[in-house]
């Protein structure tokens, strides 16, 4: 595997940090795999996926969204969209001139998205605005969400944003976003477990930099509103019928409500006649499929998938 990284501008000229992996020289290239990572977290996290994708023959790109990883100046200015209203569509914006970027390096391979978590509900909302360039995408630690919930957070978000406190970090948002994840997982040991059982995957989140930070007020009334809105059956049907979709989530994972979340996301997509849907749930996994204990499983699984629909074999 041979990594590179670079950086595009943003419609809002904001330098988005990006990397490329690409299979070793002895193995043909047969799709893209274009990476979205989730919430408090950044791309890098996902490269031992991207060695396994690339000895499979994929070429891997992953960002580092606005205000995550390396697309900040500096460790404060995490977890922040933009100054400017609706920094969510211009992370969305973002998303796609990779696409574009993607595809004008790759013209012969289809690309196939991934977004976990946070992730998730942004491609669900890009391909529901712009199915350009993506031959398909997977769905992983997403849901319905908890609408009553959202809307009250993003209520008292909005609250503060008006009274000047949207690039504040909010710890009480915070702990009402992320820190009650934990008290829904069976067997819970330390902080942030409901990530994963594997223990030393959540230590390793728990001391990376890019990640254990508190989120800010705009950062988080922005994805609360996006994840209402994508979860709405009327967005749901603007999607292209005809884009495979693989939904994944761990049957212990809180945000896709322990399995029953993610299997009525699948159900809503085939109530709006979508031509390939696969809903998998892993027993007992927890939020971070790819970093689970039985993660080679999940990637294989995905693997599998990503060659069955649309590889250039």
């Amino acid at each position: 595997m041979v990594e590179t990284s670079n950086v595009f501008k943003s419609v809002d000229n904001l330098d988005i940090h990006y990397y490329k992996w690409v299979p070793d020289e002895s193995i043909t290239p047969k799709a893209v795999f274009y990476l979205v990572h989730g919430s408090l977290e950044h791309s890098y996290r996902y490269i031992h996926v991207a060695k396994e994708l690339t000895d499979a023959g994929y070429v891997v790109y992953g960002v580092d969204l606005r205000g995550h990883g390396r697309s900040v100046e500096k460790l404060d200015d995490l977890f922040y969209f933009s100054d400017k209203k609706d920094g969510w569509s211009l992370a969305i914006d973002d998303v796609e001139r990779l696409s574009t970027i993607i595809k004008n390096e790759n013209k012969e391979l289809p690309i196939f998205i991934f977004g976990h978590s946070m992730g998730s509900f942004l491609i669900r909302d890009y391909i529901s605005r712009s199915e350009k360039n993506i031959a398909g995408a997977i769905i992983s630690g997403s849901g319905v969400g908890v609408p009553v919930l959202q809307i009250m957070l993003a209520f008292i978000a909005k609250i503060m944003i008006l009274v000047g406190m949207k690039k504040r970090k909010s710890p009480f948002l915070h702990h009402m976003v992320y820190g009650t994840l934990d008290s829904m997982i069976k067997g819970h040991k330390i902080k942030g477990d409901f990530i994963s059982r594997d223990l030393t995957e959540v230590e390793k989140y728990q001391s990376d930099p890019f990640c254990n930070k508190t989120a800010t007020v705009d950062y988080i009334y922005e994805m609360l509103c996006a994840i209402t809105r994508v979860n709405k059956f009327k967005n749901i049907k603007k999607y292209k019928k005809t884009i495979p979709l693989y939904l994944m989530s761990g049957g212990e994972c809180p945000v896709g409500g322990k399995g029953k979340g993610i299997n009525k996301l699948g159900k809503l997509y085939q109530k709006a006649n979508f031509s390939d849907v696969t809903v998998k749930v892993y027993p007992e996994a927890r939020h971070e499929l790819v970093n689970e204990i039985n993660r080679q499983e999940v990637i294989s699984d995905m693997i599998e998938w990503l060659n069955k629909r649309g590889s250039n074999e």
